[in-house]
């Protein structure tokens, strides 16, 4: 365990780890927020294939600079795996491995979904509704079932083993939560909650209440499978918060340099440069490592994005 935790709810389970474990919807609500997203694009004819290629470059040319920092930080810093060999280092722009860290495998995702999101934003539009998300939570079970058996089966087969990866992180939950997203923008399920919610008072209160309680019965349960579910009333609810405009330029800031933070922040706890790594734990307390994670994060990713937009506009 990471840090000193504080508050404990027995002698063996901080507080912390639960918070950690409901953080699992991080990559889920990704997705749903892209496929939330893409739906409105399509509604304005957004999802051309022009317009697709254009949305995958502009997050390679991201990706790509997030790989070059890091490969010189490995230099910089004497590391054994990063950037390894060339081969290595390519590989991971290339997006055929995310040995650099485990959690780029979503960018491998988030382009396949951009690339398909036209298609299924037509089956959105088309197909019968009930039926195709009953199907996406099918779906959702057996992949994870077939998770959990397949890997031992052809773990000494590195090409199935590369294969059965990228099947596993297209589908299952990810699956459920882009479409999910599509048909809550569909829907416009946020607007309907917002009605409902007009006439009370202290509706943030009752949004964030309901949100605890079923963090609480998550809990209670302790089954890690369904915290997937917990993705669709975060979202909506969040979406349903009255904000005001200093939490709202809190929030757009996070959001625009949320790409890069996400591509970086693992670098600086998971130990691969333990220079950075050791100076980080000596804030000592979770709240403290969380918050100097996002702001080392954040001033890392702003250079990267500056860099970024003036690439993006000589190649427009």
């Amino acid at each position: 365990m990471i840090g000193t935790p504080l508050i404990w709810l027995n002698e063996e389970t901080p507080l912390i780890y639960y918070i950690g474990w409901l953080c699992a919807i991080c990559a889920p609500t990704y997705c749903l927020c892209s496929g939330y997203a893409h739906f409105r694009q399509g509604q304005k004819n957004g999802l051309t294939l022009k317009k697709r290629m254009r949305r995958c470059l502009k997050f390679l040319i991201c990706y790509w600079l997030a790989v070059l920092l890091v490969s010189i930080l490995g230099i910089v810093f004497s590391s054994d795996a990063i950037p390894g060999s060339p081969w290595n280092c390519l590989s991971n722009a290339l997006l055929l491995s995310w040995s650099y860290t485990g959690i780029w495998w979503y960018a491998f995702v988030y382009l396949i979904y951009v690339m398909l999101s036209q298609k299924i934003f037509d089956i959105v539009e088309k197909r019968n509704g009930r039926v195709v998300l009953v199907l996406l939570i099918a779906q959702f079970f057996i992949v994870e079932a077939a998770n959990k058996i397949i890997p031992q089966y052809i773990s000494s087969h590195w090409l199935l083993v590369w294969i059965w990866e990228r099947i596993y992180y297209l589908l299952g939950a990810r699956l459920l939560c882009y479409m999910g997203g599509m048909y809550i923008a569909q829907k416009n399920i946020i607007s309907a909650v917002k009605r409902r919610l007009d006439g009370i008072r202290h509706s943030n209160l009752v949004i964030l209440g309901i949100l605890l309680a079923l963090a609480v019965v998550l809990i209670v349960l302790d089954k890690g499978i369904l915290i997937v579910f917990y993705t669709f009333p975060v979202f909506i609810g969040f979406n349903c918060l009255k904000k005001n405009a200093e939490f709202s330029k809190v929030m757009l800031m996070l959001g625009k340099y949320s790409t890069y933070v996400w591509l970086v922040h693992p670098f600086v706890y998971r130990n691969m440069f333990s220079q950075i790594t050791k100076i980080w734990l000596e804030l000592k307390y979770p709240l403290l490592l969380l918050g100097s994670l996002l702001i080392i994060s954040i001033i890392v990713a702003y250079p990267l994005e500056k860099i970024s937009v003036y690439i993006i506009k000589k190649i427009k």
